[in-house]
């Protein structure tokens, strides 16, 4: 058999082919009749004029997590999932493809279609748009149990397994197989009695379990009888006992408090937690614990909070203590002790000096805007103290306006107090005064006492604030990005360069660094537009080293969201020499870290993308030059139309803007292909160019 053409166009009418001498008069009819209703539809291959032999690529697509509910009628927990898959195939068009699916449910290789449960297809893309049902449409979880394309649905938790075959139409059929998993990804709900009190019997210590605090907790999936209680995030920890040495540690020798985090987890291993206080009353007498002709002393634990969370290990702390005649200090970040023989009244204090820049960020600035907003007020008095940075009893704009400085880096130091305060407490959220950092103990009534020291790191109020659940995104998605034009720069002129977002979704605030080469460029000003900055946002006190720091958030107290490419704000340059602005200027964390925060509280990268990166969709989507498969394995094709002017250069280049690999294309052809089996799995973008344009292409290799 000859080759008959796969791909038909106006001019192929022009040609005869040869085929079989005995079918010389039908294929010629053929022929002619395809030539007259070549525009009114699309190709069809017929496999018995077929030579290709390569099967079609697939690629499969599955969503993250989303929270599952309980299905009374299947007795089990269920959750959504996107799943779906694209083909492509050399010679095929997309639409003619024929897609056909099944689903083995718990991958437990039973079912009716030959070991699976579900079935869909088959059916091409052309023929489900004109309306076609398929042949079998047996998937009651799917969203559209006709579309053999995408099979998202609410599925049960488990592991199952989804198979997709798709036919080209020389009859070389490909499949690809690929495991998915339905979770539960919501923790549990604690509810928790808050004060929970038992009696001392001296003779045993006294035992008190986690679920002893449960009041009523419970989970969208996880039954309550099998949830799971520990204190203090150790899932070995589901009890505590408390002994005679105790009493002294946590309290006075007729009580001791225990503050503590009750733990709850289901069944996934998600979990939540709740404060709660445990009082050991010891009412017999206080003595059984307590002898008073021992030593006296005064100790604790120095605690610093990290998101939410209390820390025993801390910056180190200095503590003095003094009384009548008496002089003591002593070093630590972690435990503290003084001993002393006679009874006294005693005065305890502690300090710490520090960079007040390595604990603020526009984050700060951000909870701050939320409290006196009164959209998030802050639960934590210690978190009152950190936000009152100019001590004036007061949170307001003047207080950020004292935090922003410090991180623009327009000071160094908040005016007027220390970078940090350290306050003596009894229990780790029970303040015994707020605004005086010293404290009197009376030793004459307890032989030992037991306290806290709580560091406070001044403007620092997000450590305080326990951040949503998170699970990062694959690659580059989770940077902001902002993107500017690329050009070349001439002497003596002003440019304006502007800054377009990509993926400004839900942003309550970003920071950042400008760094620009001080030979090319002087900066002269800026253009507020879709983000509205100010002299307050920016800060120049290093401008002459090339450095002009940001930092910004919606003054609201809400977050912002911007369209894909929309021109978000603006700095003007005067160019002192010709140059490349791509190399003269970088968005960086020499002085000022670059992230940026979402409604997730979560911190993102933020950075400029390469300047050879398009702005626009018309740029990143050229229907005269297909790329495929993508995702692809090691090879890439291209297709292109046939008024492409050659030679055609080709050019790999890495998310940083990095060229990795570059090719030229000299002869008109409509079809070729590039091997790059040696690069990384990851993004990349292929770049397009001849004399008349430049076509960029997002491609992932898997």
């Amino acid at each position: 058999m000859t080759l008959i053409p796969t791909l038909w166009k106006r001019d192929s009418c022009k040609k005869i082919y040869a085929v079989n001498p005995f079918k010389v008069l039908l294929f010629i009819g053929l022929h002619i009749l395809i030539c007259f209703t070549i525009n009114a539809s699309p190709s069809i291959v017929s496999p018995d004029t077929c030579i290709d032999s390569d099967k079609p690529t697939i690629s499969i697509a599955i969503g993250n997590c989303t929270p599952a509910t309980f299905n009374q009628s299947l007795n089990t927990c269920t959750g959504y999932l996107s799943i779906q898959a694209q083909a492509t195939d050399n010679l095929t068009p997309e639409e003619l493809l024929l897609f056909d699916y099944k689903i083995d449910l718990y991958n437990d290789g039973r079912g009716p279609y030959n070991g699976f449960d579900i079935r869909v297809g088959a059916l091409s893309l052309q023929q489900y748009k004109a309306g076609n049902n398929p042949q079998f449409q047996d998937n009651p979880f799917a969203e559209n149990n006709r579309n053999p394309f995408d099979a998202s649905g609410t599925y049960p938790i488990g592991i199952h397994k989804i198979c997709w075959y798709v036919e080209d139409s020389c009859g070389n059929t490909a499949a690809l197989c690929q495991l998915f998993e339905v979770r539960d990804c919501e923790a549990p709900v604690p509810n928790c009695q808050t004060i929970l009190k038992r009696n001392f019997l001296f003779t045993a210590p006294t035992t008190v379990y986690a679920k002893d605090f449960n009041y009523n907790s419970s989970d969208n999936c996880t039954s309550k009888e099998k949830l799971k209680y520990y204190f203090n995030g150790d899932p070995a920890m589901n009890s505590i006992s408390i002994s005679c040495d105790d009493f002294a540690k946590y309290g006075d020798c007729d009580e001791a408090n225990l503050n503590l985090q009750l733990w709850v987890e289901d069944e996934e291993g998600n979990a939540d937690y709740c404060h709660v206080l445990l009082k050991v009353i010891n009412d017999l007498d206080p003595t059984i614990c307590c002898d008073l002709s021992i030593n006296r002393s005064i100790y604790g634990q120095i605690l610093a909070s990290k998101n939410g969370i209390d820390s025993v290990t801390s910056p180190e702390v200095e503590i003095y203590i003094t009384s009548s005649g008496l002089d003591r200090s002593h070093s630590s970040n972690k435990n503290f002790r003084f001993s002393f023989i006679n009874p006294d009244l005693y005065t305890l204090q502690g300090s710490r000096n520090g960079d007040s820049l390595n604990s603020v960020s526009t984050f700060d600035i951000i909870k701050t805007t939320r409290h006196i907003q009164g959209i998030e007020l802050f639960n934590n008095p210690f978190q009152i103290i950190a936000a009152d940075v100019n001590h004036d009893s007061i949170i307001s704009l003047a207080d950020l306006v004292e935090i922003r400085n410090l991180i623009l880096g327009n000071s160094i130091s908040f005016s007027g107090i220390k970078t940090w305060k350290v306050f003596p407490v009894r229990l780790n959220n029970s303040i015994l005064n707020v605004y005086n950092e010293e404290i009197k103990i009376d030793l004459n009534r307890n032989s030992d006492k037991y306290l806290d020291l709580r560091l406070v790191s001044m403007g620092d109020v997000n450590d305080f604030s326990r951040p949503l659940n998170y699970t990062p995104l694959i690659g580059s998605s989770d940077s902001l990005l902002f993107k500017y034009k690329k050009q070349n720069i001439r002497s003596g002129d002003s440019i304006q360069v502007d800054f377009f977002s990509i993926r400004f979704t839900n942003i309550q605030g970003f920071q950042g660094t400008f760094k620009f080469d001080t030979s090319l460029l002087n900066y002269s000003g800026f253009l507020s537009n879709s983000i509205k900055i100010d002299t307050q946002n920016l800060g120049t006190n290093f401008i002459n080293k090339g450095l002009l720091t940001i930092s910004w958030n919606n003054p609201s107290g809400f977050s912002n969201s911007l369209k894909e490419n929309e021109l978000a704000f603006s700095i003007i340059f005067n160019v002192k020499q010709d140059g490349d602005l791509c190399d003269a200027i970088s968005f960086t964390s020499d002085l000022t870290p670059a992230e940026a925060y979402t409604d997730s509280v979560l911190i993102k990268k933020i950075r400029l993308e390469s300047c050879d990166v398009p702005l626009s969709n018309h740029d990143l989507i050229d229907q005269n030059f297909i790329v495929y498969p993508n995702p692809f394995n090691g090879i890439l094709h291209f297709r292109i139309a046939d008024n492409l002017v050659f030679p055609v250069e080709l050019s790999l280049y890495d998310q940083n803007g990095e060229n990795i690999e570059t090719t030229k294309i000299q002869s008109t052809q409509s079809q070729f292909s590039w091997k790059l089996n040696s690069i990384h799995s990851g993004i990349y973008f292929v770049k397009i160019s001849n004399e008349q344009k430049i076509i960029f292409k997002k491609i992932a290799k898997l």
